[in-house]
């Protein structure tokens, strides 16, 4: 749960990353491109990929992750 104006920036993870937007606007810099999945809209985020995570709107955001360890 992030309240408005929330960042996590600059994260880089050894695995695949895969989040859903469950709640709010929140916004994806993935290797400098945004994305701004609506609600229920999976992304994937490879491994090794620099990215940042914003809550954008005005209410508090839920988002969900897990990560797939490569073989």
């Amino acid at each position: 749960m992030d309240p408005p104006g929330q960042c996590w920036e600059d994260y880089v993870h050894t695995m695949d990353e895969l989040v859903l937007v469950v709640e709010g606007q929140v916004e994806f810099e993935v290797d400098g491109r945004l994305h701004h999945p609506a609600i229920g809209v999976e992304l994937l985020i490879p491994a090794g990929t620099p990215h940042s995570v914003r809550n954008v709107g005005h209410n508090t955001s839920r988002w969900l992750y897990g990560y797939r360890q490569q073989p």
